[in-house]
C-alpha cells in the first residue's frame, strides 16, 4: 500500500506527552497515564486527501479510577514544511472552518436531526487547537467498520449518500433561518472547504464523483428525485418557514450551474 510521503515521518512534538495532555483534556482528569508508548501510522493512502498531513494511532491508558481504556484516533495537522500543501492552506482558513464545523455547526445539525427522529453521523471531535500547532484530532471511525471505498457500483448503494447529503443541506437551511439571516459556513463538500452556496454544487459531486459511469447513466434522474424528496421532507419536518424549492426549480438550477459538470467529460477521456 502506498502512503502520502509526508506521513511517513512524524513531527517530534506529536509524542507521548502531547497525547497525555490531549487525554487529560478529554477525560477532565489530570492523572491520565499511558500504558504503552504511542506509535503513529500514516493516516491515509496516497490520493485519499490533499489538504493536511494525517496520522492514526491507538492509545491505551488509565484514568484516576484505574480503569483501562482504549481509544483510536486520527490526526489532521496543518503542514509546516514548505510545499504545495503549506502554500494551499496558508491562503485560507481551512482548519479554522473545520474546527468551527466540529465544535459548533455539526452538533447543532445532529440535534436538529434527532428532534425529528433522524440521525446525522460524524466523527467525534477529541481535541482541536491552533497553538502551538494547528491540529484536529478525531475518533478513528475505521475501527467501527467504516472504510474508504472506490466508485459506487449500484443505485441502492448510493441511496445512503443521497440521504446524508439531503440531511446536511436541510439542517444547513434551518440553521441559517434560525440565525436570522446570518450566513452559516456549511456545505457538504469538505469540512475544511465550507461555504454557503447552491446545493447543486454537491449534487454535481454526488452524480459525477461517487458512482460508476453505468450508475450515472442509468439513474441520474432517480438520484436527483430521491435527493429532492428527502430534502423537502426534512425541511417540512423541521418546520422550516421558508419556501421549499420544487423539483422543477432544482432541475433548472442544475442547468444554470451546468458548467460544474463539464469536468466529467474530461474525466471520461482520461
Amino acid at each position: 500500500m502506498q502512503f502520502n510521503h509526508d506521513e511517513l515521518s512524524s513531527p517530534e512534538w506529536l509524542n507521548d506527552e502531547y497525547f497525555r495532555h490531549v487525554l487529560c483534556k478529554l477525560e477532565c482528569d489530570s492523572n491520565v497515564r499511558l500504558i504503552d508508548a504511542c506509535v503513529l501510522r500514516p493516516g491515509t493512502k496516497a490520493g485519499d486527501h490533499f489538504a493536511s498531513v494525517m496520522y492514526r494511532t491507538t492509545l491505551q491508558y488509565y484514568c484516576t479510577a484505574n480503569v483501562k481504556k482504549t481509544i483510536n484516533l486520527i490526526m489532521k495537522i496543518k503542514p509546516d514544511t514548505d510545499g504545495f500543501k503549506k502554500d494551499l492552506l496558508d491562503g485560507d482558513d481551512f482548519f479554522g472552518k473545520e474546527i468551527r464545523m466540529y465544535t459548533e455547526v455539526l452538533p447543532q445539525m445532529a440535534a436538529l436531526m434527532r428532534s425529528i427522529g433522524e440521525e446525522y453521523q460524524y466523527p467525534k471531535l477529541v481535541f482541536a487547537s491552533h497553538e502551538p500547532h494547528t491540529i484536529i484530532i478525531l475518533e478513528d471511525v475505521s475501527s467501527q467498520g467504516w472504510t474508504m471505498e472506490g466508485l459506487i457500483k449500484s443505485f441502492s448503494e448510493l441511496e445512503p449518500t443521497i440521504d446524508a447529503i439531503a440531511k446536511f443541506h436541510a439542517a444547513s437551511v434551518v440553521l441559517q433561518e434560525k440565525s436570522g439571516g446570518k450566513i452559516v459556513d456549511t456545505i457538504f463538500v469538505d469540512y475544511q472547504m465550507c461555504s454557503w452556496c447552491s446545493p447543486v454544487v454537491d449534487l454535481y459531486y454526488l452524480t459525477y464523483m461517487i458512482p460508476e459511469q453505468s450508475v450515472k447513466n442509468a439513474h441520474r434522474d432517480e438520484i436527483i428525485y430521491r435527493y429532492h424528496q428527502k430534502f423537502a421532507s426534512l425541511l417540512r419536518r423541521l418546520n422550516y418557514r421558508g419556501r421549499v424549492p420544487t423539483l422543477t426549480e432544482l432541475q433548472v438550477e442544475l442547468l444554470r450551474k451546468a458548467e460544474l459538470g463539464k469536468w466529467e467529460k474530461w474525466q471520461d477521456m482520461t
